[in-house]
């Protein structure tokens, strides 16, 4: 039953990079995912700024998540994510208006996140071209 919680987590993770992207291309603008920050797992909220950095008195958060039955591994990369840190040092990227994903410090925002519990693993993989998709390893 906790694998089976652990693919909901996932599940969530994928949908909610998926929500974001639309979110962006109905907006036309940017919105921005970070990840382990601020209390929750991932984050996603409008970037004006471009900066792929939350600023709480000026940024709406969309959308929130935390892992109910399972965590980054921190077996897989240094914090479980192979995104890049922005400024702030947390794992982030953002979509653009037309549903491509730009990384903190510019270029594609590809990367993955590793999650695992119950003795489940997977990852949740975004391509540079922004595709989102979910393997086991």
């Amino acid at each position: 039953a906790k694998q089976n919680g652990v693919k909901a987590d996932v599940r969530k993770l994928k949908d909610t990079l998926f929500q974001a992207k639309m979110k962006a291309i109905e907006l036309n603008s940017s919105v921005s995912m970070v990840f382990d920050c601020y209390g929750w797992d991932y984050i996603a909220f409008v970037d004006d700024e471009n900066s792929c950095e939350y600023d709480p008195t000026t940024d709406d958060i969309l959308f929130q998540g935390n892992f109910e039955y399972s965590d980054y591994d921190a077996n897989q990369s240094d914090d479980g994510l192979t995104f890049v840190n922005n400024d702030d040092e947390y794992p982030a990227f953002r979509w653009g208006p037309k549903g491509y994903t730009h990384g903190a410090s510019g270029g594609f925002g590809a990367g993955t996140a590793y999650v695992s519990g119950a003795g489940a693993r997977f990852k949740v993989v975004l391509s540079s071209t922004g595709n989102i998709r979910i393997e086991s390893y």
